[in-house]
């Protein structure tokens, strides 16, 4: 065999090697639109006229069970909502676990709040006027339930500290969320530490502009002991950020603020692109939902696979999400969230939702997995 002959046929090998490793996702997934039963409640949406949407969704029960409650969150109210998901669709039940009850001060809340600097703060060192949640990220681990507020002033700069929290419940037991009673809550102004104290510029000085350029955290995940946030906004160029810190810091006793253990690490998506959701998966991997920072047409929804929750990690496009629905205000519906519904090293079934279209349209999607 001559030299050329010898060489073509090694960088053809090469050549195979690496497709082989950046495609991850084996074939087109399987796409299935879920019915659901029921409306959710949603009165401050209804009051508005806004849809009722889904900014987060998690679920416990086991992928085998028939029926398995899930827990999700409008960023309109200031509670979550019980559902039943089975492989039919999803019915409401009208059960609701109330996070923050509206006028009230914020007692007990774990460390300190943040002054937002947001262009019309009001008082910070009492915060008062709680109002709705602003939830957009919920996660399970093991018998914890963890719901994080979007952590930004509003688009008119108004600061609401109910905005600014993040929550942590436990469930009634491994299969329903709530028992006769409320669930004893933890709540904790420490994740505001986490953005105020990342070591990425763009982080900190996003922090208390208004919603658009601000800080808007959009999704969570647990997993080997810390929590990680995603962000929509800010990104700087191509890349999005996840911050992070460990879980039994940010709901430590007391009122001192959080100062170490934080980190932030970026994740290249492109143009225009921010963090939509984040969910756990084995091996302290990460699932991504990513989508335009604001209404920018022609930037698409992707699934991605994290391999680590560090810069640089390896990454693997999964899926393009798409939806052809409008929704009421007539833009095209925006995907806000993904559950993991089951997870074996050769398939990934998720669930998608959506933010501005009526009980969020969850579509689920049937993921075969290839060599990694």
């Amino acid at each position: 065999m001559s030299n050329i002959s010898l060489a073509l046929l090694i960088a053809s090998a090469m050549l195979v090697a690496f497709t082989v490793r950046e495609s991850f996702a084996a074939d087109a997934p399987v796409i299935t639109r879920l019915k659901v039963a029921g409306k959710f409640t949603a009165p401050n949406s209804e009051d508005d006229k806004k849809p009722r949407g889904i900014s987060g969704m998690t679920c416990l029960g086991k992928p085998a069970d028939a029926s398995r409650e899930c827990l999700i969150i409008n960023d309109e109210e200031r509670f979550g909502e019980i559902v039943t998901l089975t492989n039919e669709g999803v019915a409401t039940t009208g059960k609701t676990i109330k996070f923050v009850e509206k006028g009230e001060a914020g007692k007990d809340v774990l460390g300190e709040a943040q002054d937002p600097n947001c262009k019309d703060k009001g008082v910070v060192a009492k915060p008062s006027k709680f109002d709705e949640l602003d939830g957009e990220g919920v996660a399970t681990v093991g018998d914890a339930i963890y719901v994080a507020s979007s952590h930004s002033c509003t688009g008119g700069g108004k600061y609401k500290p109910s905005s600014f929290l993040l929550v942590r419940f436990k469930a009634n037991n491994a299969t329903s969320f709530k028992g006769e009673s409320e669930p004893v809550l933890e709540r904790s102004w420490r994740l505001a530490d986490v953005l105020l104290g990342s070591e990425v510029k763009e982080v900190r000085e996003a922090y208390g502009k208004p919603k658009g350029e601000g800080i808007n955290i959009e999704g969570i995940a647990v997993t080997g002991g810390r929590l990680y946030a995603g962000l929509r906004t800010p990104t700087a160029s191509t890349e999005a950020f996840i911050v992070s810190a460990p879980v039994e810091d940010l709901f430590a006793t007391g009122h001192e603020r959080l100062k170490a253990g934080i980190k932030t690490f970026r994740v290249e998506l492109g143009a225009n692109t921010g963090i939509r959701d984040l969910a756990a998966l084995g091996n302290d991997r990460l699932l991504v939902l990513a989508g335009p920072t604001g209404n920018q047409a022609g930037v698409e929804y992707k699934l991605w696979l994290l391999d680590k929750p560090v810069d640089g990690a390896k990454k693997s496009l999964l899926a393009t999400i798409t939806t052809t629905t409008i929704g009421g205000d007539g833009e095209a519906g925006k995907a806000e969230t993904v559950v993991v519904l089951e997870e074996t090293p050769d398939r990934l079934k998720v669930l998608v939702l959506y933010d501005n279209l009526d009980e969020g349209e969850p579509t689920q999607y049937d993921i075969r997995l290839g060599p990694k």
